[in-house]
């Protein structure tokens, strides 16, 4: 089972960092702990940061400075409690739309992420799950924020999600959790 995982959360790594991959463009192995909607959780992941995808503007809501990618496990396919896969576009997680989702800030060593209003419902690629197993929801990633911190010299990263979503059979659904972690890439 652990050496399935990993190889899963490699293959997503993989997924992200697929045209992103250099000494300018890091990977950060990630413990994240919280809660979805009450329900507690801790679990390995992977965060890309990565070079702006659209610098058209075509959704509107400003052109990011760089773009981020938080994934672990693979909540639409195999639905595990905690389980989430985020991008600030969605050409990190391998659409082809490249559709940017968020608003991007950053302040010295830190990433303030803002879901767009209207815009981030409408991609099917951002979400979580709050529990697992054959009957558990798909919660599309709605509003909310992550910040990511870096570490002065590059080799960490620690940060919070807190988001809100809304799943097609249950409704509404919140994601809150730390996160820390190592530069792997």
């Amino acid at each position: 089972m652990i050496r399935s995982t990993m190889v899963l959360f490699a293959a997503l790594a993989m997924t992200l960092t697929v045209n992103t991959a250099n000494a300018q463009n890091p990977a950060y192995q990630i413990t994240i702990a919280g809660t979805a909607s009450g329900w507690n959780f801790t679990r390995s992941g992977v965060l890309v940061l990565a070079p702006t995808v659209d610098r058209t503007n075509v959704s509107r809501n400003g052109v990011n400075p760089l773009e981020v990618g938080i994934v672990s496990g693979n909540p639409m396919i195999s639905p595990e409690r905690g389980a989430i896969q985020f991008a600030t576009n969605v050409g990190l997680l391998g659409a082809r739309s490249q559709l940017d989702i968020t608003t991007v800030g950053v302040s010295g060593n830190t990433i303030t992420i803002d879901m767009a209003p209207n815009i981030s419902y409408a991609s099917s690629f951002v979400g979580f799950n709050v529990t697992s197993g054959l009957t558990a929801n798909f919660w599309f990633i709605t509003s909310g924020r992550i910040i990511v911190t870096v570490s002065p010299d590059g080799r960490s990263v620690s940060g919070t999600i807190n988001l809100s979503g809304r799943g097609s059979l249950y409704g509404n659904a919140s994601y809150s959790a730390r996160f820390s972690g190592i530069r792997i890439q």
